[in-house]
């Protein structure tokens, strides 16, 4: 007969559990069984005993009702062991079912935090437009203009060589203030494109 390690070898705890019981549940079968006939044999031999007095009889009587007892012993260890079994896999169903309802819930979690992210996304991003319509378009060249004695509504004048080093100065800053500006713009729309799912 196979050791018990080489029918359970690649099983779950549960799988193992659960064939163990199968196990143990047969064999307290069979002795209840045996316990049966025992018991049938034992009023058998109490009938004789009662109709003729006899040693061997009282004997036999006697090694039955140890065999009884022997027996009853066995079966309340093995049942002892089938109530541990079927404790550990009532343990195990439950924690499976924890683990589900976890697992669920991450589930729903990550949903819910996706569709709020891009729902919360939406409202910030039409609220930042509306103050966009504000702001769009404002350069102001006017305290580079009052440098030279500009008014805001005068032009440089590219022949002027104070005029031509400030525009000079205006282009500079217009192209470092244009690289930083799309710098952080490159950064928000890759982090934009992240929280929409379009890595």
């Amino acid at each position: 007969m196979k050791k018990l390690t080489d029918v359970f070898k690649g099983k779950s705890e549960m799988e193992k559990n659960q064939e163990e019981l199968n196990l143990v549940s047969a064999t307290i079968a069979e002795l209840n069984e045996k316990r049966s006939k025992y018991n049938v044999i034992l009023q058998g031999a109490q009938l004789e005993l009662e109709i003729e007095e006899d040693a061997s009889t009282k004997k036999r009587i006697k090694k039955l009702e140890n065999g009884i007892e022997k027996v009853t012993a066995g079966i309340e260890e093995h049942q002892k062991h089938a109530d541990e079994l079927t404790q550990a896999i009532a343990e195990e169903v439950e924690q499976q079912r924890l683990a589900r309802i976890e697992g669920a819930k991450k589930a729903l979690e990550q949903q819910v935090y996706e569709a709020h992210r891009i729902s919360a996304l939406k409202q910030e991003m039409e609220r930042l437009f509306s103050i966009y319509d504000s702001k769009s378009g404002l350069v102001d060249t006017r305290v580079l203009k009052q440098l030279v004695g500009l008014r805001y509504d005068e032009n440089f004048n590219p022949i002027d060589p104070a005029h031509k080093e400030l525009m000079q100065v205006a282009s500079e800053a217009t192209r470092v203030g244009k690289d930083r500006a799309q710098k952080e713009i490159d950064e928000v729309v890759k982090k934009l494109k992240e929280i929409v799912g379009l890595k």
